[in-house]
């Protein structure tokens, strides 16, 4: 590609106009500096923090002396049209003459990154949310209710950005390459749900409602997910319907997942576990009950009924039964 544009060339700042002066006097100053004080290489890796450090004017003289000729306009066209920080500087690497050594390759991508969250904060791009995710990780740790509201957030922007047409999550990662595994990540989200909601120290119980929606959603917009987690999200459903106090509906719950799986003894052993509450429960008819749920998955050769005899050994220890 010409890496001098001429005063008739196309304007490649995105205008889609002949060169308009202040372009091509920025192409033509950025130029000048280049062969006047030759180009020294940044000495080490680019740091967002040094790009943050930058006024945006700054960013574009830098992005023009690398030979990547692009405006606040034309920048504003390319969010329009990409969801990505990475995508955009990659076609300014094909589109353009692009002229860096050594640890400069950065600076393109992370000027994307800037420039994004301040000409376009209200949308978001792929690599925000993959930094939010993993904001929720380390706040899950000491932070956990923070670290699930920032979560939530990210579920419900990444439930929108997903295709219709994509109806398992496994799926979905085609379309969002994160650094977390999608599929994973669900399953995570879930059980950090499930603490912030039940944890015996600080939980919160709003935190059920959070979870219930999620699991709704979830087994709503993508069906054809792998069964495993299709039976855990729906496990955790009739699970937080108990939890939250509507016993009929997860009733109904439990019994459509043991139908749906008669051969799972996780359904029987949850069911079980609603009653039992592991020793927290003392009421008769309900210990009766959940003894009844972990007998019926003994004895028929279920994968793990080994988990269903040690908790109804459990509860007869604990119920002198």
């Amino acid at each position: 590609m010409n890496s001098s544009p001429g005063r008739n060339d196309p304007c490649p700042c995105g205008s889609g106009e002949k060169y308009k002066k202040c372009c091509l006097h920025r192409v033509e100053k950025q130029q000048r500096i280049r062969k006047q004080e030759g180009y020294q290489p940044h000495q080490d890796h680019w740091s967002r923090s040094e790009v943050e450090a930058m006024d945006t004017e700054e960013i574009l003289d830098r992005l023009y002396f690398f030979g990547i000729y692009v405006s606040e306009k034309g920048f504003l066209k390319e969010v329009s049209e990409y969801y990505s920080a990475q995508i955009i500087s990659e076609n300014w690497f094909d589109r353009f003459d692009v002229r860096v050594e050594g640890f400069d390759e950065d600076f393109p991508f992370l000027a994307t990154w800037v420039l994004w969250e301040r000409l376009a904060p209200e949308k978001m791009y792929d690599e925000k949310l993959d930094a939010l995710m993993q904001e929720g990780y380390r706040l899950n740790h000491d932070q956990l209710h923070q670290g699930c509201d920032i979560w939530v957030k990210v579920w419900n922007l990444i439930e929108e950005r997903i295709p219709e047409e994509i109806t398992d999550i496994h799926e979905a990662n085609k379309v969002f390459p994160y650094s977390q595994y999608l599929e994973n990540w669900i399953q995570d989200m879930e059980m950090n749900l499930n603490n912030a909601a039940g944890n015996r120290i600080n939980g919160r119980k709003e935190y059920y409602y959070k979870l219930k929606d999620f699991c709704l959603e979830f087994i709503e917009r993508f069906p054809d997910s792998g069964e495993s987690i299709i039976f855990s999200m729906k496990r955790t459903l009739a699970e937080v319907y108990f939890e939250i106090g509507d016993k009929e509906v997860a009733e109904k719950r439990f019994q459509a997942l043991i139908r749906e799986y008669p051969d799972n003894v996780f359904a029987y052993i949850s069911w079980g576990d609603m009653y039992y509450q592991f020793g927290r429960n003392d009421d008769p008819e309900d210990i009766k009950k959940a003894m009844e749920l972990y007998k019926r998955a003994i004895g028929k050769d279920f994968e793990d009924e080994e988990v269903a005899l040690e908790r109804l050994e459990d509860l007869k220890h604990q119920h002198n039964l």
